[in-house]
């Protein structure tokens, strides 16, 4: 068996960020990175424990170098560094799950820390007219390749968010959103005997778990916080301006632009 393992910040156990800033501009983001290190042990561990061959860990938060990567479980591989050619581009249809870990609840949710790909320039992103975060794209984009995604790790809205598409999967909140920087956290350690043992009924019910398959070719609408941004992405991107700041396109696969 092959896993694949695409680790965010945001939505780990005891992650709250700041006021006016990212997670990355607040004290809490060194206890983050330290957290998700331990979150993705213990999924790799339970992975192993059921059979796992090989399992790839995805530093997928920001510019793609985040994590301790002497502290990761040695038997992984690491998806590391930025930009990527396309994303997530070693996932392909060999691998029998990929988990979705320390994910954030979509732009305009009340997530913790709620984003889309990007805090400070979208305003939302749209797909064939629904609104998507992170989660819905990553599903749609492992989806195309035929690999399911069998586990959700993130508070209980962006864990409600991911159920929605993927009403199967085995998931753990690991904390309760209160507000965009205020949370009830369960005890860090505490989560990862949690996030053990569903990932362990997660990887031995993967064969029974599909894709989540979204025909292309896919309708994007991006509205950006700024002019420029939707000025860049029609001068570069090959996007049509909608308004001032709302830019769409026709893509044949989201994992190009994504």
């Amino acid at each position: 068996m092959k896993f694949f393992i695409s680790i965010d910040l945001e939505g780990c156990a005891g992650v709250v960020g700041m006021m006016h800033g990212t997670l990355d501009d607040s004290k809490n983001y060194t206890f983050a990175c330290e957290q998700a290190v331990m979150e993705a042990n213990a999924a790799a561990r339970a992975l192993f424990d059921c059979g796992a061959e090989e399992v790839v860990i995805c530093d997928g938060h920001g510019d793609g170098t985040n994590l301790d990567y002497r502290k990761l479980d040695p038997r992984c591989k690491i998806l590391m560094g930025t930009p990527m050619r396309e994303r997530f581009c070693i996932l392909q249809n060999d691998f029998d799950g990929m988990l979705l870990m320390g994910y954030h609840g979509m732009e305009g949710s009340p997530s913790v820390l709620a984003h889309s790909f990007n805090s400070r320039a979208n305003q939302y992103i749209k797909v064939n007219g629904k609104m998507v975060g992170e989660i819905d794209i990553d599903a749609i984009v492992a989806g195309s390749r035929g690999v399911p995604v069998i586990f959700v790790s993130s508070d209980d809205v962006t864990v409600s968010e991911a159920r929605q598409i993927l009403p199967y999967i085995r998931y753990v909140e690991t904390k309760q959103s209160l507000g965009h920087n205020y949370i009830l956290s369960k005890n860090p350690q505490s989560v990862l005997d949690e996030i053990y043992t569903e990932v362990k009924k997660a990887a031995n019910e993967a064969s029974k778990m599909a894709p989540y398959l979204v025909e292309g070719p896919y309708q994007v609408e991006i509205r950006f916080t700024r002019a420029e941004d939707a000025e860049h992405a029609v001068k570069h991107l090959g996007f049509s301006l909608l308004d001032s700041h709302t830019v769409a396109r026709q893509m044949d696969d989201l994992g190009t632009y994504f």
